[in-house]
């Protein structure tokens, strides 16, 4: 979902027609609920594949050795069990709706109607992709674009390696939990410099207190915040 969000950040989408994405995307896979489960495998994708049984596939590949599986509940039990048995590290995931499997074709029609409607327009930010796994132009976002965002695997570690090719000094990750941040640094030695990993959030964690600090090691990186919006008034 931060797709939604990045793109917004990056000038492509209205306010309205990112919450329009977000809404119908979030409601539509929530009618699936109960029906699916999923897990993550600390193994190479290709190494993954042999062990999945039908009614299983790859449902994202965060990085070299970090890939997540989906499906539903008995195909991922029993694809779990083989990789475990193979010595793989293996997660259940703490979701009830099997994301990027063939159980989405079925909001397939209802998502692409409810989108129709959508304008995106070309990006004023650099913007990449976790359906493509490169930069895209804004313009190619549209209803289409958003199905194969609920219905193919997701490719963080190949549009995550391709922004680090383009001189980033920091890496900030949003969200509640930086639950990405094994497949960030993971990347991250592949650079001859090295750029430094912020989480904007943590759970357990005072939010401002997080905030703040992690907006100072932001300054320290180089970024120039617009203290205004940190302090307004004298």
């Amino acid at each position: 979902m931060g797709e939604v969000a990045a793109a917004y950040a990056a000038g492509v989408y209205s306010l309205e027609d990112a919450l329009m994405v977000s809404f119908h995307r979030a409601s539509l896979q929530a009618r699936l609920a109960g029906r699916g489960a999923m897990a993550a495998v600390a193994l190479p994708v290709g190494e993954v594949e042999p062990h999945l049984v039908e009614g299983a596939t790859v449902a994202a590949i965060n990085s070299t050795y970090a890939t997540t599986i989906t499906g539903d509940h008995l195909a991922v039990a029993a694809t779990s069990a083989a990789l475990t048995a193979a010595g793989a590290s293996v997660k259940e995931l703490s979701v009830e709706v099997a994301y990027h499997s063939p159980q989405m074709d079925e909001i397939r029609e209802p998502l692409l109607q409810a989108l129709a409607e959508i304008d995106p327009r070309s990006a004023e930010i650099p913007l990449f992709s976790t359906v493509l796994g490169d930069q895209v132009e804004g313009t190619v976002l549209d209803a289409g674009y958003w199905w194969r965002n609920v219905r193919w695997p997701v490719r963080f570690g190949d549009a995550f390696r391709n922004v680090l090719t383009r001189g980033i000094g920091a890496v900030l990750g949003v969200g509640p939990h930086p639950v990405l941040a094994s497949a960030i640094d993971e990347a991250l030695p592949d650079r001859s410099d090295a750029a430094i990993r912020f989480a904007s959030l943590r759970r357990n964690r005072p939010q401002r207190e997080q905030l703040l600090e992690t907006l100072g090691g932001l300054y320290e990186a180089g970024a120039d915040p617009d203290w205004r919006r940190v302090h307004p008034g004298p």
